[in-house]
């Protein structure tokens, strides 16, 4: 919105990801073309984010879960339910200990922003200004971890 002005926060990077039991029992995926094949637990979104040589692809997936909580989705990925795409603040610790596996690896999209917005005004109530300062330093600690 062209209304409002923008600070970007931090960034993170997206994981797509399936439990080693789900890529055992229903095969590992190697190309994009092959995610027809799988049960993609799909977000809010509806779509996934790639990096072809370079470039942004956008990929329609489809699944036996739709849901907006990206906690929910990874608990059903833990459960050998089916992939899952999600922020690096989901899955991590999954990632870390080896209970979810990233695959298509070489597609990994870009990392993308995270955005703080607010009303366009002469001048930034100095609230506003502490809550972005503050959610920076927050991101940006969350991040090096």
């Amino acid at each position: 919105d062209s209304r409002l002005r923008h600070r970007k926060l931090a960034s993170r990077n997206v994981y797509t990801c399936a439990s080693d039991t789900y890529l055992r029992q229903h095969g590992t995926p190697q190309t994009l073309n092959a995610l027809k094949h799988h049960n993609c637990l799909v977000g809010s979104l509806g779509y996934w984010r790639f990096s072809v040589k370079g470039q942004e692809k956008v990929l329609n997936v489809e699944g036996s879960l739709r849901c907006n909580s990206g906690i929910s989705l990874r608990d059903c990925a833990l459960k050998h339910i089916g992939i899952v795409q999600l922020p690096e603040e989901y899955v991590r610790p999954c990632l870390e200990e080896g209970s979810l596996v990233e695959i298509l690896s070489g597609y990994r999209p870009d990392s993308e922003g995270i955005w703080g917005l607010y009303p366009q005004t002469r001048w930034v109530a100095p609230g506003v200004s502490l809550l972005l300062d503050y959610l920076e330093t927050a991101l940006r600690a969350e991040n090096a971890t």
